[in-house]
């Protein structure tokens, strides 16, 4: 019953869910009082016994509900209703009917507090272990952002040991060229200076001079 409830209400707004649930509490203890009182001094003396504890039914419901205080004012609430058969055998010469109205009355209000209380235990705990669940999940993202801001920098840093290196390699490659462009420009200079400026060959010395300082240049920019 109770679960059925659950995934009815389930479907209203908040406010309207309360209604529901007051309305199903109150139809509830208004329909087992009606029927016991109907049956009163008609029913079986077992079925009359039944339908009295009917009435812990939406106590549980109500206890279930609204915690402690749910199931102490409905619990109130169906000793009120209850009691109207300690009038009835007020003036009967039946003691032991009387203790055992007040006995049924006492276990209203004794399973009311009890499952409130319970209730309102597991309500907590469940409250709790949402909580620790939200800080888990926090947690969980919070780490993931942090692994993939790792992964990223781990990956920088390797692009930069890899461009490190790619730069010594290339120094090395560009100190390691100029060193024998300037012996070619050396030597070009050196045999210019040995012909005249007419001979073709100076010609040949002033290309291999010019043609050494490209390859600087373009050696100096790499």
């Amino acid at each position: 019953m109770v679960e059925s409830s659950v995934t009815i209400y389930s479907m209203f707004p908040a406010d309207k869910k309360q209604m529901f649930r007051l309305t199903i509490l109150a139809a509830l203890l208004g329909t087992i009082a009606l029927v016991h009182y109907r049956l009163e001094g008609i029913a079986p003396g077992w079925l009359h016994s039944l339908l009295g504890h009917l009435y812990i039914a939406p106590i549980i419901i109500a206890a279930y509900w609204y915690g402690i205080s749910g199931g102490v004012l409905v619990s109130i609430a169906a000793s009120v209703l209850f009691s109207r058969h300690l009038f009835i055998h007020w003036h009967m010469d039946e003691l032991f009917v009387d203790i055992y109205n007040y006995v049924e009355i006492f276990l209203f209000l004794l399973i009311g507090g009890t499952t409130g209380i319970l209730s309102q235990m597991e309500r907590n705990q469940r409250e709790r272990y949402e909580q620790a669940l939200v800080r888990l999940d926090e947690s969980h993202r919070k780490l993931k952002e942090q692994t993939e801001v790792l992964f990223q920098t781990e990956e920088q840093l390797r692009r930069a040991d890899r461009l490190t290196a790619l730069g010594e390699l290339s120094a090395g490659m560009a100190h390691e060229i100029r060193n024998p462009l300037g012996s070619i420009k050396g030597a070009a200079e050196i045999l210019k200076d040995g012909y005249k400026p007419d001979d073709p060959r100076s010609e040949f010395a002033q290309i291999l001079i010019r043609e050494s300082d490209r390859l600087n240049t373009i050696v100096e920019e790499f």
